[in-house]
């Protein structure tokens, strides 16, 4: 085996003593294979670093949109629980801001009105209003008005329970003399008006039969068009089905039994509100009272104190007059 080197493969390199220092400490690292070790060096640290450093910027960011997602959720509990809190407000507080006075408007007055607002077209329905939903409701004071000619100031100024008994035929859409009051209700929200004063109820009254799309179609649209304004929706809405035998009977007496049981919480609270209101009067009285009982007897502790001045003035001329006089009579035995 011949172990010689082949002069053809072995570089060709410059003497030592021609090359420079860099020159030289490059042919020394390319001789001891330091570059290889520096490559594989690297090779290792670099993936290395940038893993650690593509963590730090994951963590700084991570915990930075925990933080900002802490914060928008606990501003979202306090708007939910300062919420909660404003329609939870009773009329002890309310009653000393003016202000605020037309939130608890319901619960000032004793009369509980009732006003039903219908439209349908099937005379046949006038049933459902004579004979179950008017004799159910008597006792809390109730008038029906038809949409078709119903006053909108009836509406507008109601400060009791607004019941709507809505009926969807078979094309889908209100009836031509009642359509006006769903088209000056979208006005009514154009102008950037609000309803918060009226309180509602719907019951919708149509057939499986007609489609999905039709189904109950009015009552949804009056009621989007009442949430949207802002009115206090008192009951979800009531769908009876006229192709089920029994199902408008039924849950029409489910629906008036959940007004009837609104009804009589608001006269709960309205005779609370009328025993605090004269509770506050006795106790302002009593105050009147105790306040003009306590000047009395100041202006008799002034008088008192007055007379007791007078009277130690009184007593100390004597002695003055008393001493003068000894002191005369010692003078002249002198």
């Amino acid at each position: 085996m011949n172990l010689m080197p082949n002069v053809e493969r072995t570089p060709k390199r410059v003497a030592s003593h021609q090359m420079t220092a860099f020159e030289a400490a490059v042919d020394y690292a390319e001789r001891q294979d330091i570059f290889l070790y520096f490559t594989a060096f690297m090779g290792i640290f670099m993936p290395a670093a940038v893993y650690f450093l593509y963590m730090k910027v994951h963590n700084y960011y991570q915990e930075k949109w925990t933080k900002e997602a802490e914060i928008k959720k606990l501003e979202k509990n306090r708007k939910s629980r300062l919420k909660k809190s404003r329609r939870k407000l009773s009329c002890e507080d309310v009653k000393d801001n003016n202000n605020s006075n037309e939130k608890c408007e319901i619960l000032k007055n004793f009369a509980l009105d009732i006003k039903l607002f219908y439209t349908y077209e099937n005379e046949e329905y006038d049933n459902y209003i004579n004979d179950h939903i008017i004799p159910n409701l008597k006792a809390y004071k109730i008038t029906s008005y038809d949409l078709s000619i119903v006053d909108v100031d009836e509406f507008l100024t109601s400060t009791g329970i607004c019941l709507f008994f809505i009926e969807t035929n078979e094309k889908g859409t209100f009836p031509d003399n009642s359509l006006w009051f769903l088209e000056w209700l979208e006005d009514y929200e154009k102008g950037n008006n609000k309803m918060r004063n009226i309180n509602y109820a719907i019951f919708g009254i149509s057939n499986t039969s007609l489609g999905g799309k039709i189904y109950q179609k009015n009552a949804k649209v009056l009621s989007n068009l009442l949430h949207r304004l802002e009115g206090n929706n008192i009951s979800p809405i009531t769908f009876g089905d006229l192709k089920k035998d029994g199902s408008v009977n039924d849950q029409l007496k489910i629906w008036i039994g959940k007004i009837k049981i609104i009804c009589d919480k608001q006269i709960m609270l309205r005779k609370q509100y009328s025993k605090m209101l004269i509770k506050d009067d006795d106790t302002k009285s009593d105050n009147d009272e105790k306040s003009v009982t306590d000047d009395d007897s100041e202006d008799s502790n002034d008088e008192e104190d007055s007379d007791e001045d007078s009277s130690s003035k009184g007593y100390s001329d004597t002695e003055n007059s008393n001493t003068d006089s000894e002191d005369d009579e010692s003078k002249k035995d002198k």
